[in-house]
């Protein structure tokens, strides 16, 4: 699994002290996304006359700021468009989530549309327990696990944690 920076901010906006610091812990045992941030430009400024400079990147979290734009006008919220974006964007498989307005009540549309499947952890598992055993011991989990990336916030689910090997998305939440 796999984390963005879409999903650390979200988890930083949770309220408890006490399970931000969780949330920040399991977020900090994760890979991070390949595609995570995208230059946008560099804000340079001179900071002496004798030619010194200053240069700060500007960088979006959104690898692909039109998707999320599209898939917040297919109803999702922003920050749910942008999570599902990143997965996209990042090649995932399948996308986590316990969001079942948002998401789950979607899917068929979503994954049709973007070629993704979208997947509750217990439906995730019991697919590849399934798979697992249609094939011989050494090959079951190669086989069978998907590439696994980025996270969100709706409870598991539905953001920010990928999986590891072409992608499953999950959120920290």
């Amino acid at each position: 699994m796999q984390r963005s920076n879409v999903a650390l901010r979200e988890l930083e906006e949770t309220a408890n002290p006490i399970q931000r610091d969780n949330l920040r812990r399991d977020f900090l045992e994760l890979v991070p996304i390949a595609k995570d941030e995208k230059v946008l430009g560099f804000d340079n400024l001179q900071s002496d006359p004798y030619g010194g400079f200053v240069s700060n990147p500007i960088v979006s979290d959104v690898q692909d700021e039109a998707l999320a734009e599209r898939l917040e006008s297919q109803g999702l919220p922003k920050r749910d468009a942008q999570h599902l974006a990143q997965a996209i964007s990042n090649n995932a498989d399948v996308f986590l989530t316990r969001d079942e307005p948002h998401f789950i009540n979607k899917r068929e549309t979503l994954e049709k549309q973007f070629k993704i499947k979208i997947r509750r952890r217990s439906e995730l598992l019991l697919e590849i327990e399934a798979a697992a055993q249609l094939r011989p011991n050494y090959q079951r989990v190669q086989a069978v696990l998907p590439r696994f990336l980025p996270i969100s916030r709706t409870p598991v689910a539905a953001h920010p944690r990928f999986v590891h090997s072409k992608a499953v998305y999950k959120t920290p939440f």
